[in-house]
């Protein structure tokens, strides 16, 4: 610990303007306030009162709450909500924690060698992650397995290899507006195919062709034995016919194959999801459990499908075509005709990243 001495020199004007940065003088600040703050002495009033004051002039506010901060008048009645900037500046050290997060373990006895992850300080994924990584370090005859979660014996030889050390990895937070995200998503969709446009969202709407009424056991092995899954098919654009975006015919626009191909390709990557009508009608989101897409792709040569009213619908080559497994109210309103066609908002689904 410090002197008063020691502290009226490390808080004199001079020191303070060219002995610190940012950091070490949040640590100095914190220091002197663990050790007086409840029992200040007088000649270090100057000093907490610049130090303070620095610090506030770098956007970090004053807060301690103790008696050296009344008795020198720094103490803020109405502190201002924290910021993540202003703790970040509190936690810009590196920390290390003493534990044997990674070891070799070996049978008293002998035998193999193995690489023990510390489950309570990683996941699995990254505790096998840990161990390629390592095994990338030795010959290929010298590779190390994960320690079996069985019990090896009751004893074994342990030499800790690595501790856990924590640093300080982050950059600049940044903040993305949703006008914007859609926005990229939006151009991704244009740039794939025309028929997405950057300043609307298309409304593609084609009929459904209802192939069979029950899905069966195919969709049975993938969502449940018992689930009563209903399986349809429909038509999501036809090269050379008008993709009904418009309620006047003579408006809409024609696409052909190599359009219609590069938009079929655009949704199965970059988009999956399902609303029971569009949201700007008073729609809402669909989830798994009750729609489920399990074929997009063009038609490659003319088919003739046969509907379950046994009449049969010519389906025309390169159309984009779009199977799901339904249930629930979305397949009874297939049935009643209130649903009888796929309708795309180019929407996509996205994911967030941490900034580095």
């Amino acid at each position: 610990m410090r002197s008063i001495e020691g502290w009226v020199r490390s808080l004199g004007q001079e020191e303070l303007s060219w002995m610190y940065d940012i950091q070490q003088m949040i640590a100095l600040h914190q220091e002197l306030h663990q050790q007086f703050g409840d029992s200040p002495n007088e000649a270090l009033i100057p000093g907490e009162q610049r130090i303070s004051e620095m610090l506030r002039s770098w956007g970090v506010e004053h807060r301690y709450e103790d008696k050296l901060s009344k008795d020198a008048g720094t103490f803020v009645d109405n502190m201002a909500d924290p910021t993540i900037e202003e703790i970040r500046m509190y936690i810009d050290r590196e920390i290390t924690l003493i534990s044997s997060a990674v070891a070799l373990v070996q049978s008293a006895e002998g035998g193999p060698i193995y690489l023990k992850v510390d489950s309570s300080v990683f996941g699995d994924a990254l505790a096998k992650s840990v161990t390629k990584m390592i095994n990338r370090w030795l010959p290929s005859s010298l590779q190390v397995k994960a320690l079996p979660k069985a019990d090896k014996g009751e004893f074994a030889a342990v030499a800790p290899t690595h501790a856990l050390g924590l640093q300080p990895r982050y950059g600049r937070r940044e903040v993305t507006l949703w006008a914007s995200l859609t926005k990229k998503l939006r151009d991704s969709a244009a740039d794939a195919s025309k028929v997405f446009k950057r300043d609307e969202d298309p409304q593609v709407r084609m009929r459904l062709i209802e192939v069979n009424k029950d899905a069966g056991q195919g969709a049975g092995q993938g969502a449940g034995q018992d689930d009563d899954w209903h399986f349809t098919l429909g038509e999501v654009l036809v090269p050379g016919e008008p993709d009904r975006t418009r309620t006047d015919e003579s408006d809409a626009d024609i696409y052909d194959e190599v359009e219609v191909e590069k938009a079929c390709h655009w949704f199965a990557a970059n988009s999956q999801e399902f609303e029971y009508m569009h949201a700007n009608a008073g729609g809402h989101p669909l989830d798994p459990d009750e729609i489920r897409m399990v074929e997009n792709y063009i038609q490659r040569g003319e088919l003739t499908v046969e509907k379950r009213d046994g009449t049969e619908y010519e389906v025309k080559k390169g159309t984009w075509l779009m199977g799901a497994w339904v249930r629930g109210a979305v397949w009874t309103a297939i049935e009643k005709g209130d649903l009888n066609i796929w309708s795309i908002s180019a929407k996509a689904m996205a994911t967030f990243e941490e900034v580095a």
